[in-house]
């Protein structure tokens, strides 16, 4: 949820005020009511301590990659990505490819980035 919005907002904030704006307002818009039907799940303690552990263990992948996996971990969750390399080897993490979701892995249980 942060980046998608975070980049729609940058379009948006880079752009000319006004008409040139309209379009990209109406995306983020979009973007905000799909994640309604999302569960958004908290970067809490718990989340922060796993995000810790997989720092020290992959000081090479990306930050928000291993925020992403470490709120998965603590909730038990399963991430829902199209970019399932990017998760490869983080022992525990569930990952499937939302393009393929599987009708037995509970909503509640999905995480949607």
């Amino acid at each position: 949820m942060q980046e998608a919005c975070g980049g729609w907002l940058g379009l948006i904030n880079g752009m000319k005020a006004g008409q040139h704006q309209i379009q990209a307002y109406a995306s983020f818009q979009r973007t905000v009511a799909a994640f309604q039907n999302f569960r958004i799940l908290a970067f809490d303690e718990l989340s922060g301590e796993r995000f810790q552990t997989l720092r020290g263990i992959r000081p090479r992948s990306g930050t928000m990659d291993l925020k992403i996996a470490a709120i998965c971990l603590a909730c038990d969750a399963t991430l829902l990505t199209r970019n399932i390399v990017d998760f490869d080897g983080i022992a525990g993490l569930r990952v499937e490819n939302w393009l393929d979701l599987r009708a037995d892995i509970p909503p509640s249980h999905r995480f949607f980035r």
